[in-house]
């Protein structure tokens, strides 16, 4: 609708209501704020003798009661089994654990969604070290139930603390055989233990439980994936994520697994089970930055630059904070010769995780930056700080590869 016409009409009798007859309310809204004065006076007057009724009415709109653990612990369980929404779940396990904290069934399932959770942030070990805080007085309290001992395994494997895992999961099953995820999270310790025949012999009896599980089948998967069963492992990641549809991490398993078979044996099949996978995470998540990386590194690897120059692009402008996106985008532009705009990309990494611990940098962002600051201009004084700074404090044997050759590449110039 044109501006004047919306002027014209605001002008008009329409308008202002005259066309109504707006004047003649006038005296009854004067009527009205009258009579409403009378009756608040009168209800002042009589306030003693209306008193219970008036208590009756506050009474009905009194705050609830504070709710119990249990109270918290059937919405946690509705938000993990019916949504996969592993924040809420969290919130309210924890609320129930903070009023029962040695209750092994409140206490597991808080740590579980913890650990769960810490798959999609590798770079902080917060909710992993909140789900220890949780786990170690589990076991004083309930010395003798196979499940905190289950549960404080599965939190030490994430911990990478393996032989207190190994120990921690065979107390659990000389407890209670049958219990399903004591084995599951067994066979993890002892394939980080690099023992695969252990692994395999307690992934098996995971698998061949009361109830198959979401760590059953992760466990198995591993085992096969280790073996170089590959096609196997797919399979039971698949089934994994068949347990609950609305966990994402179960689809970046089976993804990342796919696109490691397709960049190691050219396997176009597996491309596309990899870009099903992150496709089925957006499509719960359309702001899951995590998923825009894979796919950006998958398409790097097949050669198809603007479909990964787009997706790490995504996932910048999705988190800005989140430095996996500039790190592969800043490869995405080092490999098509963009090198102004990698200079960039891996200077805003770098710039995010110089507060980081060491081990939890991508040294990348240093070393690719000073390559590309040598490939523009063979500024070799912004390039060399750059690979001596990383020299210094990482122990990836490709970053330290490319390092030195960066150096070699200055001097020689």
């Amino acid at each position: 609708m044109p501006d004047d016409y919306r002027i014209h009409r605001d002008r008009s009798a329409l308008a202002s209501g005259s066309i109504f007859g707006r004047q003649k309310r006038r005296s009854f809204w004067k009527f009205g704020a009258v009579a409403i004065l009378v009756v608040l006076l009168v209800l002042a007057l009589n306030f003693n003798a209306l008193r219970p009724q008036v208590l009756a009415v506050v009474k009905q709109f009194s705050v609830t009661p504070t709710p119990t653990a249990n109270d918290f612990f059937r919405r946690a369980d509705t938000a993990f089994s019916m949504f996969g929404d592993l924040d809420a779940a969290i919130t309210n396990y924890r609320a129930a654990a903070k009023q029962l904290p040695t209750n092994v069934d409140i206490v597991y399932e808080l740590a579980r969604m913890l650990l769960y959770r810490s798959y999609d942030n590798s770079q902080s070990d917060a909710d992993i070290l909140e789900a220890e805080k949780w786990t170690e007085p589990l076991i004083s309290a309930n010395p003798t139930n196979a499940r905190a001992y289950s549960i404080n395994c599965f939190t030490l494997v994430t911990l990478q603390k393996v032989n207190e895992a190994v120990n921690s999961c065979q107390k659990a099953v000389q407890l209670d055989p049958n219990e399903v995820d004591a084995h599951a999270y067994l066979s993890m310790a002892y394939l980080e233990r690099d023992n695969p025949q252990d692994a395999y012999r307690e992934a098996q009896l995971a698998l061949n439980g009361q109830y198959p599980t979401l760590d059953a089948y992760t466990a198995y998967a591993q085992v096969l994936a280790y073996s170089g069963k590959y096609k196997d492992a797919l399979d039971y990641y698949d089934k994994a994520t068949t347990i609950n549809k609305h966990l994402k991490f179960p689809y970046f398993n089976k993804g990342y697994l796919a696109y490691s078979i397709a960049i190691t044996k050219g396997d176009n099949a597996s491309y596309l089970t990899a870009i099903d996978a992150y496709n089925a995470v957006l499509s719960m998540d359309r702001k899951n930055v995590k998923a825009y990386v894979r796919l950006c590194q998958m398409y790097l690897a097949s050669g198809e630059t603007n479909l990964a120059r787009d997706n790490c692009a995504t996932a910048s402008e999705t988190d800005n904070t989140y430095t996996p996106a500039w790190r592969w985008l800043g490869e995405v532009e080092y490999r098509t010769t963009d090198y102004a705009s990698a200079i960039g990309s891996f200077g805003k990494c770098a710039g995010i995780e110089q507060a980081l611990p060491a081990d939890k940098r991508q040294p990348e962002c240093w070393v690719f930056r000073g390559l590309a600051q040598y490939q523009l201009n063979k500024d070799c004084s912004k390039a060399l700080p750059l690979f001596y700074d990383v020299l210094t404090w990482t122990h990836d044997s490709r970053a330290i590869r490319l390092s030195n050759q960066g150096i070699s590449l200055c001097q020689g110039h």
